[in-house]
């Protein structure tokens, strides 16, 4: 858990290809 930002950009990116 060195970047929290990375972990929150993670579901979003896949978020954001998913749609």
């Amino acid at each position: 858990m060195l970047n929290p930002h990375a972990h929150i950009n993670f579901p979003i990116k896949s978020f954001n290809e998913t749609k």
